[in-house]
């Protein structure tokens, strides 16, 4: 609604203000009273304020013009010692939570947030699409949006989002680096790659790393991309080395041409661990179909977990029998559901494995030409309440040497 207020041919509502005024009414109660006769869409409350205060100040000159009012004072007019010494009486767990929040409220008090010690997180989030970033440190979010060129709008999980001038990557870059730029290496526990990777993101952040001299070391990756794409991925992950572990979940995931993909990426080779996560819905055991099985044993990773939704135990036979063409693998750990059956122990026995005389749910697979073998182990659920028993939910094979 306009602020202004609109006079009505029998009387100025600035008279009918200063009538509720003078029957000596709290003000509230005097807007309640104004509202009933005037309606309540009329004139909106800091209007009617405006003119309670002036009578109260005792200005009762109804002809004064409001375009004479000095521009109201925000808070970028506070002298920016006066800011600097009211958020330096903040306790350092409110720095932390409002570290991000303040560096946006204008250039001075950028200037002093940015001389505290940033907060140290163990877990960020990096989601991108067209024309957004959204970061979450420790599950606080901040997104970055596309207005224009050069105008940004900045969102908190919480707060209302406000305009910003600036590119929305080189804005999310900045507050970024500032957390990662501390002296010695930052050490992250976690980090998440969401949505789709931005080479120009990518790129001015390689770049603000190395000007800066930032070195982070992370434990685990968790890469949830709707495509994969090597020289992206790449791109990215070399900006974090050393990583211990990394988890790759698609939503475009089996085929071989994502496998090929995945097999290009560098970092995979040099990590502890790698998670692939299947989410293809219509998949067979694994997530390979039948007439299109492709073995993820061929990506060279050494030590890698499979986590699947669907089990089958013929397509599981044939991944099993992929095993003597792996020569780089040592460990894999897969979490699924088999069910034990004469199909499934027939199968290992026609393809060599051994069964353990003292646990039948273990078997040992011999490779050819190799003192090495693999120790197949299956783990049955143990949770009697899901009825579960009758199926295997993990299964470990290792590599060991028959010389050990």
């Amino acid at each position: 609604m306009d602020s202004k207020l609109v006079d009505t041919p029998e009387k100025d509502p600035k008279t009918l203000i200063l009538e509720e005024f003078q029957l000596g009414k709290p003000i509230f109660e005097s807007y309640k009273n104004f509202c009933k006769k005037m309606g309540p869409e009329f004139l909106d409350y800091p209007e009617f304020e405006f003119w309670w205060m002036r009578f109260t100040a005792g200005n009762f000159d109804l002809d004064y013009d409001r375009s004479q009012d000095p521009k109201p004072k925000t808070i970028e007019d506070i002298p920016a010692n006066i800011l600097e010494k009211i958020c330096g009486n903040l306790e350092d767990d409110h720095k932390n939570i409002y570290w991000l929040t303040l560096r946006l409220v204008c250039k001075s008090v950028r200037g002093f947030v940015d001389a505290w010690t940033p907060p140290k997180f163990t877990s960020i989030a990096i989601y991108h699409s067209e024309g957004k970033i959204i970061f979450s440190f420790d599950g606080f979010k901040v997104s970055y949006t596309e207005k224009s060129e050069n105008l940004s709008e900045i969102g908190f999980f919480h707060d209302p989002k406000c305009l910003q001038r600036g590119n929305f990557r080189d804005l999310a870059i900045d507050d970024l680096t500032k957390i990662l730029a501390v002296p010695g290496d930052y050490k992250l526990q976690r980090l998440v790659i969401t949505g789709e990777i931005d080479d120009v993101f990518t790129q001015k952040l390689s770049e603000k790393f190395e000007n800066l001299s930032i070195n982070i070391h992370v434990d685990s990756v968790f890469l949830n991309l709707l495509r994969i794409e090597t020289d992206r991925v790449n791109n990215i992950l070399n900006l974090f080395p050393p990583i211990k572990e990394i988890s790759i979940k698609s939503d475009d995931f089996p085929s071989e041409e994502l496998a090929k993909e995945i097999k290009g990426i560098s970092s995979l080779k040099n990590v502890e661990m790698v998670r692939i996560h299947n989410t293809y819905a219509h998949s067979n055991i694994f997530g390979f179909r039948e007439e299109g099985f492709w073995n993820p044993f061929d990506l060279d990773i050494p030590r890698i977990t499979l986590t699947f939704d669907k089990s089958k135990v013929d397509i599981f036979l044939l991944l099993i029998k992929s095993l003597r063409n792996s020569p780089h693998l040592e460990y894999c750990h897969i979490i699924g559901h088999i069910k034990p059956c004469q199909t499934l122990y027939s199968g290992l026995e026609r393809l060599g494995a051994e069964i353990d005389p003292e646990n039948w749910d273990i078997y040992y697979y011999p490779i050819p030409d190799s003192d090495d073998f693999f120790e197949i182990r299956f783990v049955r659920n143990p949770d009697r309440r899901f009825n579960n028993l009758n199926f295997f939910h993990d299964i470990f094979i290792e590599r060991k040497s028959s010389l050990a």
